[in-house]
């Protein structure tokens, strides 16, 4: 036992002190950490913004239950004036208070005004939906003279305003809930997608079959196109079959908990769709020419794997903050949105959603721009020895 435990030792040390293996170690840790930090962020800032909403009242029946409400609405948020400059706008009907005086149920409208759908969003959806809530103690308090406490006489039916459409509040928390199936699978394949590039260039240099591939009379360029293909169609595949998983996990789970879920036409329609496809595969080119471009790099499959790993971190990073949190209102800082690479399934399906077809062209763009300038340099790495010997490694020999 002790000799085995002597070689235990021996192979640990050997495995932490290759900073491979420590790259691959840390990603999860560093994955996670920001990811989270980004998401407390997103969360923090809806809850401020909730917190500090502004309603304005339209009353149609100006009675004693109706002022009973607004004052008590006052009292938990902002009343403003000018509907322009609400973030909810809360319709009192005419029989509101003859209703209440009646022991029957009352019930309110509420139009929430909402940029796109995010976690800010559904805040703001559940703040109003809480105070009219709440303001049913009020109510069976004066009724009863406190002797029963009843939840259902003032009931609030919420939409969400976006700005080309309005939607019930129900369709837009099970939209936000589509949205994770529609984005997480694009998500998880692009990280594969440049570990799988990487390792079909970085495995031939390592089994020291690349310089026979070299030999064929076929244009080197061909040989890399030609894996990058292969690498497309594996993530391609891979996407199709994380998609299903994804998917139906949904359906199984948020599906049967959330009634009136709707499918993904009904999210995107057959444009936001086609869209999302599009931004999903720039994307999995995108990183499949970064693979290519890390195995260029590294001598070992190892090596290559744990560089590419990097892209996981990276989209992971881009991606889950983007997609809980709201899109910028100013149109300029909506398009650089638009220009952070890996971004480009989120704020398609985020653009499909509000209709604005000039961010999804901005994304396509933006990402098909950065795969050109990375295959632009790949194309100079294929032309030279770099290929074979490797960048870092062309660089030692270069001082001698």
């Amino acid at each position: 036992m002790a000799s085995l435990w002597v070689l235990v030792l021996k192979e640990l040390r050997d495995l932490l002190r290759d900073p491979h293996t420590l790259v691959m170690l840390l990603i999860p840790a560093l994955v996670y950490s920001f990811m989270g930090e980004a998401a407390g962020s997103a969360i923090q800032q809806a809850v401020e913004q909730a917190t500090s909403i502004k309603i304005f009242f339209v009353d149609w029946d100006g009675g004693v239950f109706a002022e009973l409400l607004k004052s008590y609405v006052s009292r938990m948020a902002i009343v403003v004036e000018n509907a322009s400059k609400a973030d909810a706008v809360i319709v009192i009907p005419a029989s509101f208070t003859y209703n209440l005086s009646q022991y029957l149920q009352a019930r309110v409208v509420a139009r929430v005004k909402v940029e796109d759908v995010s976690i800010a969003s559904l805040a703001i959806i559940n703040t109003v939906r809480e105070i009219i809530s709440s303001f049913n103690s009020i109510v069976a308090s004066i009724l009863s003279g406190g002797k029963i406490n009843r939840t259902d006489l003032v009931s609030v039916t919420v939409f969400a305003t976006l700005p080309h459409k309005t939607l019930p509040a129900h369709v837009v928390e099970s939209i936000y809930n589509t949205m994770f199936t529609l984005v997480l699978a694009p998500l998880i394949v692009a990280g594969y997608a440049a570990i799988i590039s990487s390792a079909s260039i970085a495995y031939e240099k390592e089994e020291k079959t690349l310089e026979t591939l070299l030999t064929l009379p076929v244009p080197r360029t061909h040989i890399v196109v030609a894996k990058l293909v292969a690498s497309l169609a594996a993530a391609t595949l891979g996407t199709i079959s994380t998609g299903f998983g994804v998917y139906w996990y949904t359906v199984k789970t948020l599906g049967l908990a959330t009634p009136g879920s709707i499918g993904v036409v009904e999210v995107l329609g057959y444009k936001g769709l086609v869209s999302l496809l599009a931004s999903t595969m720039t994307l999995l080119i995108l990183t499949c020419v970064i693979g290519l471009f890390f195995g260029m790099l590294c001598q070992s499959v190892r090596g290559a794997q744990s560089l590419s790993g990097l892209v996981f971190m990276l989209v992971f990073a881009v991606g889950i903050p983007l997609l809980m949190s709201p899109l910028p209102p100013n149109p300029t800082a909506r398009l650089l949105t638009a220009l952070i690479p890996f971004s480009a399934p989120v704020i398609a399906v985020k653009a499909a959603i509000i209709e604005d077809n000039m961010l999804i062209l901005a994304t396509l763009a933006s990402h098909i721009a950065y795969t050109l300038l990375l295959a632009t340099y790949i194309a100079k790495i294929v032309s030279s020895e770099k290929l074979l010997l490797g960048i870092r490694l062309e660089h030692k020999l270069e001082k001698y």
